[in-house]
This record gives C-alpha cells, sequence and structure tokens, in this order.
C-alpha cells in the first residue's frame, strides 16, 4: 500500500480545558489551543497569545478567512 505525504486538514479553535495542562506550559487564560484535523488524525497547537500576541493574530486570520481548509501538509 503507497502511503500519500500530502494529507488535508481543517483547523479548529478550542479553549483549553484542562488547568493541568495550563500548569504544565506555563500558559495563560489568554493562551488557547488549536486543533488541527487531518486524514490522519488531530494535532494541537497551543497558541501563546501571551507570548506572540501578533503572530498569533496573524495566524488566527488566516485560520478565520479559513485560508488552510482544504490545504495539503507536504
Amino acid at each position: 500500500m503507497k502511503m500519500s505525504c500530502n494529507h488535508r486538514i481543517r483547523i479548529h479553535s478550542v479553549l483549553l480545558a484542562a488547568a493541568g495542562l495550563l500548569a504544565a506550559t506555563s500558559a495563560t487564560a489568554a493562551d488557547f489551543k488549536l486543533r488541527m484535523q487531518t486524514d490522519l488524525g488531530a494535532i494541537d497547537l497551543l497558541m501563546l497569545d501571551s507570548v506572540a500576541p501578533l503572530t498569533v493574530a496573524n495566524f488566527m486570520n488566516y485560520v478565520n478567512r479559513g485560508d488552510y481548509d482544504g490545504t495539503f501538509i507536504h
């Protein structure tokens, strides 16, 4: 069976639910987790808005516009 290296992704914004995760990562209440849903499973990304607010805002603009919907990971 040949495995393709291109995978479709969907990105969903989800709030951090576990206080333990917040403590373990030194994240603040402004930080949140972003879930990329691929055809091989989910990838969770911690968005450190308290550390890099402009970078997070820029990335979230792309997400909210749908720029990553149906794209491929190479």
